[in-house]
């Protein structure tokens, strides 16, 4: 039996914990895997094999101490012993990381597994271990010298003091030096930028993310779905889909304020995600219908089908999920050439324009809903193209194998009991 335990910030809320809780429920129903899930925000979970370690005075502590002296990786002394302890306990034949940020455990972690020989993958939803301070660099290259002089302060994760030149430096430990993890991204684009931070220190795989094609499926009551949902029949819908709408790099607020321009009286935006308040030149020129956040994969899987076609209009993103469960529910998609979407679209399931090019964005929307014949087309390659790339089986062997070959490389040495030394 391999026991394989997933360690991230939450076990519910955003695109990492949704990637590592489909690997950790998928890995429980396969013979001869054992998953235990190790997170340390969030909701108390009912999952009976996930364990919530992290204390949250440390996660304000935390977060506070990052926010006055740029410093992440600190604050979170006692809740990183507790995930210690859990791993001494549970003894895991391998560690699956996947984010590291958010608040919840010390960087020493990696040091501490690193000398305990513990085969560890680690999965990079993000350029955070790249950079001295964000997720997302977007078009700054500060990150591949060293940092410093930070222009994106503002960004996740905020902070008064620019200390990211010295956090480069520490974050470059984690590259090859405290652990000698197995690097793993979701698209081709994000190894390309690993591979320049680190040579051939560390072995790098590609495993693009996995979506559950049978609950995220075409509807064959899309008209009466729409009814339901309140759309007139000569609707078409436009769906917008992001966790936190209003985030500057998710770029909502620029497609609005470009569609109010653009748009026909038809045109309708759905959107699913935190509600954002409409500036006065949107409400009064373009219908749109916010949903919020809506938790239940069934639910999100009816707004998918309700629309005529999937906008991501992100400037910055890694390979985004919304985009493979759009396409496996038949959804044409348009969005920005930018980060790993490109690795996502081929030209028979969507168009691209290049980033942050807003009024190109409208006109490809456009196109396509004009266009019957042209969405219908696009609407059979995108299940098509869903289902043969990037379906759950697909992704479950990838790592299977990755770990198969983790564990053969770097055989599991005894891990101390409880209360050992270090």
């Amino acid at each position: 039996m391999r026991r394989i335990l997933q360690f991230n910030t939450h076990y519910s809320g955003g695109g990492a914990a949704a990637i590592a809780r489909t690997l950790h429920q998928r890995l429980n129903a396969l013979p001869g895997y054992e998953s235990l899930f190790a997170y340390g925000r969030g909701p108390e979970s009912t999952d009976p094999r996930a364990v919530r370690f992290a204390l949250t005075a440390e996660v304000y502590l935390h977060a506070a101490l990052v926010r006055l002296t740029g410093l992440q990786g600190y604050g979170s002394w006692c809740s990183t012993l507790r995930l210690r302890r859990l791993i001494q306990t549970w003894q895991p034949h391998l560690v699956h990381v996947h984010n590291l940020h958010g608040y919840v455990v010390d960087l020493s972690l990696a040091r501490w597994l690193g000398q305990r020989r513990i085969p560890v993958v680690w999965t990079l939803h993000d350029a955070w271990a790249l950079t001295g301070r964000c997720a997302h660099p977007g078009e700054c290259t500060r990150w591949e010298s060293g940092c410093g002089h930070c222009p994106r302060m503002w960004a996740y994760p905020r902070a008064l003091v620019d200390s990211s030149a010295w956090m480069w430096s520490r974050k470059r430990r984690l590259l090859g030096a405290d652990w000698q993890p197995w690097i793993v991204t979701p698209s081709h684009w994000l190894a390309r930028l690993v591979r320049q931070a680190t040579g051939d220190r560390l072995p790098i795989r590609v495993i693009p993310n996995g979506v559950d094609t049978e609950r995220f499926r075409p509807a064959p009551d899309r008209a009466q779905l729409r009814e339901r949902l309140g759309f007139p029949p000569t609707a078409r819908i436009i769906l917008l889909v992001a966790a936190k709408l209003g985030a500057a790099e998710k770029g909502v607020l620029p497609l609005l304020e470009s569609l109010a321009q653009a748009s026909t009286p038809e045109w309708v935006v759905l959107t699913v995600g935190t509600p954002i308040r409409l500036p006065k030149s949107v409400a009064c020129r373009l219908q749109v219908r916010q949903l919020g956040y809506l938790s239940s994969p069934e639910a999100l899987a009816q707004a998918y089908n309700a629309a005529d076609v999937f906008c991501i209009p992100s400037l910055e993103d890694t390979f985004p999920t919304t985009v493979l469960e759009a396409m496996a529910c038949g959804l044409p998609v348009v969005g920005f050439r930018t980060g790993g979407i490109p690795e996502q679209l081929t030209e028979e399931t969507g168009i691209l324009v290049p980033r942050g090019d807003f009024r190109a964005l409208c006109h490809a929307l456009a196109q396509i809903l004009q266009d019957e014949e042209l969405q219908h087309r696009m609407r059979f390659h995108a299940r098509q193209h869903a289902v043969q790339e990037f379906s759950l089986e697909r992704f479950l062997q990838r790592y299977c194998s990755l770990y198969e070959e983790a564990l053969q490389a770097l055989p599991t040495t005894a891990v101390q009991a409880p209360g050992a030394a270090g």
